[in-house]
């Protein structure tokens, strides 16, 4: 039988555009015939160092068919011929593309329930940043985890009362998420407020994203309504 043809790159230009749009992973992506040149914008690569033949040693390890060369300005650029060398890059992009819109999500749910925080995430790890006066966000997001009154007890105008309600909201989230978190407390100062971040990983994140989710849809639901469906299934 002869060879089945290789399904060219060119074709899959707005697919792997999009990929790495959504891993924050600068480049530009232009058409030569039948193939796809990737022009590396940025200096956060999975290669070590920044180099073409780094890259093609990159390539080659993680099974991207193609070759990684300079372009006239000193750019690396990948050259992808093949759809499957496609196809690969982008699957290898995916942890990243999950951490991001993980990430995003998160900003998007504690915005709408009023908790302000920074959020970023690396391919591995994804940080919640709550500051506000007395560790004010932490609190707010406690009360919307089914904790309102974490800081009962507490004298929150001393550095120990904002270290043990860092510590009681670290073993919260622990329970919320199902594994250990890692958090850590900064005290504030003259020119900055204290904050406590916390140190997620991508499922860590996902399973705290889908509690505030639930939690973010009851409260946009009426109270009347929600004991009526409450009771409605209570009876059948």
């Amino acid at each position: 039988m002869p060879p089945v043809p290789l399904r060219p790159a060119a074709p899959l230009r707005p697919v792997l555009k999009l990929a790495l749009e959504e891993a924050d992973f600068a480049a530009d992506v232009t058409v030569d015939d039948d193939s796809l040149l990737v022009s590396v914008l940025t200096i956060r690569v999975p290669w070590h160092p920044t180099t073409a033949e780094a890259a093609q040693e990159w390539m080659r390890t993680v099974d991207v068919p193609g070759e990684a060369r300079w372009d006239g300005a000193g750019i690396v650029v990948l050259h992808l011929h093949e759809a499957a060398a496609v196809h690969r890059f982008i699957a290898l992009l995916e942890p990243q593309i999950c951490a991001n819109a993980t990430a995003a999500g998160l900003r998007r749910v504690l915005s709408e329930l009023g908790v302000d925080s920074v959020t970023g995430a690396s391919r591995d790890v994804i940080d919640v940043r709550l500051g506000g006066d007395e560790l004010g966000s932490a609190v707010a997001l406690a009360e919307q985890l089914g904790a309102p009154r974490i800081a009962q007890g507490l004298e929150l105008g001393r550095p120990r009362g904002l270290r043990r309600l860092a510590e009681r909201f670290r073993y919260l989230v622990t329970g919320v998420v199902g594994s250990l978190v890692d958090a850590v407390f900064e005290p504030g100062c003259t020119h900055e407020e204290e904050s406590l971040t916390l140190y997620l990983s991508v499922d860590q994140a996902g399973r705290l994203l889908q509690r505030l989710n639930r939690n973010a849809l009851d409260g946009a639901v009426p109270a009347d309504v929600r004991r009526l469906v409450v009771h409605s299934r209570e009876g059948s």
